[in-house]
């Protein structure tokens, strides 16, 4: 009983994380809307998608669910263990994707 208690607490937790972590998001993309009209950079998005599992595999299907023309990925220069995770991510989108792949490094720091 107590085994399942910790689950479903861990499994309610999660959700509540995930609609968090969206709804954080969405704010990010409308602040960035709004920032674009006074002058800044600009992040166009019609849909903020949040979702679990294999990065790759759900990188990949929803690509597909939503017919993406193209994956846009970041690069970014981070430490050797953050490289590992983040290149075989881009590595296994680029080996898995039958569609075109930007990986674009970060924007240059503003001085």
């Amino acid at each position: 009983r107590h085994a399942l208690n910790n689950a479903t607490h861990t499994l309610v937790g999660k959700r509540r994380d995930m609609a968090k972590i969206q709804s954080e998001l969405e704010k990010f993309c409308e602040l960035s809307q709004n920032r674009e009209q006074d002058g800044g950079q600009a992040v166009f998005t019609s849909e903020v998608v949040v979702t679990e599992g294999n990065v790759v595999d759900a990188i990949l299907k929803t690509a597909l669910d939503y017919e993406c023309d193209a994956i846009v990925m970041g690069s970014a220069r981070h430490g050797a263990l953050s490289e590992v995770v983040r290149g075989s991510v881009v590595k296994g989108v680029l080996r898995r994707s039958d569609r075109m792949v930007v990986v674009a490094p970060p924007l240059p720091k503003k001085e």
